[in-house]
This record gives structure tokens, C-alpha cells and sequence, in this order.
């Protein structure tokens, strides 16, 4: 029985927290990279840009994929790349990866409502204002949701985001990065 976890973005903010998370709890991980000098046992390789890689999906029963242009300035300015990346290799991947028998999440987005709406739920009608929201509507609407789970997110956050850092240093009620 398979018993490994891929996560496609492992140098990603998401994908090297769930991979050290799951890594600590005793799940074989292996997190993809597109940094050739970071290619490890545990780490192969993966490029969106040109979809080259040499990995054996069937090893995996679960695969995260938390590759992406992120940023949706980028997005704008470089619409033919992160179309390329964020959608068509994407589903490439989502395709080799369900033929292989993976159980596949999808951190999606909630740029795919319009922002009108606070709380919007599963049964709200996606409007997109960005090509960064129609990118991951188009994989959202592409992928058999039998075999995977799409995860809407808003914010991401982590202790080591400067806002909360530079909070942490002028907050009087901290003391040494304790809450007194």
C-alpha cells in the first residue's frame, strides 16, 4: 500500500510548512523543486515552466499541488507564463496524477468570487476579477472532484511574515517575543 505524500511546490511558503508538518509526523513527503541545486532523495524535481520531470506518481497516494505564480501582479504583467504555469501544466499534472490513483488537493483561492460578498460558500457563483481568480476557476472547473479536493483560501499567514514580526518588535505587550 502507497503510503507517500508529494507536494508539488515544496520550496512554496505552503508546500515547505506542510511537508516539514507531515514529515514530523512520520509521513514519507517528498517535495518537488524547480531549484536543480536543491534536488534531493526526498526532494525531486519539478518545473512548471516546461512540465519536466521524471517522477513515478504511482508511488504516491496523496499529491499537494501548491505550485503557482502566487503574486497577481505577476499574473497581469505575464499573463502567457502564468497562464502556462497556473493552468496548463497544471492540469497536465492533475491528469497524470489521477491516472495514477492519487488523492489530489487543490489549494485554490477565494479570488475566484468578486469580492462582493464576505463569507461566500461552495453553493456561490464564482466571478473572478483577476486572471490570478480565472486561473484557478479554470483548474477548479477542470478537475474530476470525485478523486480531488479543491480548498478555497483567503489569507495565508505564518510567524515569520514581516508584518507580524515588525508587530512583535514595536508591540509594547510583547516582551522577547512573549505576550505579557
Amino acid at each position: 500500500m502507497r503510503k507517500h505524500l508529494l507536494i508539488i511546490g515544496g520550496d512554496s511558503r505552503i508546500g515547505s510548512h506542510l511537508a516539514a508538518y507531515w514529515r514530523q509526523r512520520g509521513l514519507t513527503t517528498y517535495a518537488t523543486t524547480r531549484r536543480r541545486f536543491r534536488v534531493g532523495p526526498n526532494r525531486p524535481f519539478l518545473d512548471l515552466n516546461d512540465c519536466q520531470h521524471a517522477i513515478d506518481f504511482s508511488q504516491f497516494h496523496s499529491a499537494i499541488i501548491c505550485a503557482a505564480v502566487h503574486n497577481m501582479a505577476i499574473c497581469e504583467a505575464e499573463p502567457e507564463r502564468s497562464q502556462l504555469i497556473n493552468v496548463h501544466a497544471t492540469l497536465r499534472l492533475v491528469s497524470e496524477l489521477l491516472k495514477a490513483n492519487a488523492h489530489l488537493v487543490f489549494p485554490s483561492s477565494n479570488a475566484v468570487f468578486d469580492g462582493t460578498k464576505p463569507f461566500c460558500s461552495v453553493v456561490d457563483e464564482p466571478r473572478p476579477r483577476n486572471l490570478y481568480g480565472r486561473q484557478k476557476l479554470a483548474v477548479e472547473l477542470a478537475i474530476d472532484k470525485s478523486k480531488a479536493a479543491i480548498i478555497r483560501m483567503t489569507k495565508v499567514i505564518n510567524p515569520s511574515m514581516p508584518l507580524l514580526k515588525e508587530w512583535e518588535i514595536d508591540s509594547p505587550a510583547f516582551t522577547g517575543g512573549v505576550l505579557n
